[in-house]
């Protein structure tokens, strides 16, 4: 099988670019030449509507910065290092006041000091994009999607 149909067989899995570069090209193709081809149109099967993010280009915040709560970067250190169980990362609309608990807010605008929370409702958006209503989605659909995005290759971390 040619290289650009195994791409193209990836992308159409919901792989991203970069995961596809470092695993199945092994680094003999960058992503940035991934995302070349779908610009370009060079992968006929697939169109850059299909990827994640659906090629749209990242805009700068104009918006201004609030402040509720305890800042996440006065939490432990431990905690951000990922060597203790039993902190969690989370989204929620219920008030603190709804909790025995400390709770520590990442700086508004600010989704990369909660990454693991961003990324993992990223993925999910694939598939669910916002103002969908989930109480429709079936059992069946959500697991067919959650084995898609799990059995992608991610980054280690460290």
């Amino acid at each position: 099988m040619a290289v650009e149909a195994v791409i193209a067989d990836k992308l159409l899995a919901t792989w991203s670019p970069e995961q596809i570069a470092h695993t199945v090209t092994l680094g003999q193709i960058s992503f940035k030449t991934i995302y070349n081809w779908l610009y370009a149109d060079e992968l006929s099967t697939v169109e850059v509507k299909q990827l994640r993010q659906k090629g749209m280009r990242r805009k700068s915040e104009k918006r201004g910065k609030l402040s509720m709560g305890i800042p996440i970067s006065k939490r432990s250190k431990e905690v951000k290092n990922r060597n203790v169980f039993g902190y969690w990362e989370l989204d929620s609309m219920v008030s603190r006041r709804a909790f025995n608990v400390p709770l520590y807010f990442a700086d508004a605008y600010c989704s990369w000091q909660r990454g693991s929370n961003t990324n993992s409702n990223g993925l999910l958006r694939e598939f669910y994009p916002k103002k969908t209503k989930l109480t429709p989605i079936n059992r069946q659909e959500l697991t067919k999607n959650l084995l898609l995005i799990n059995s992608r290759p991610c980054k280690c971390l460290g």
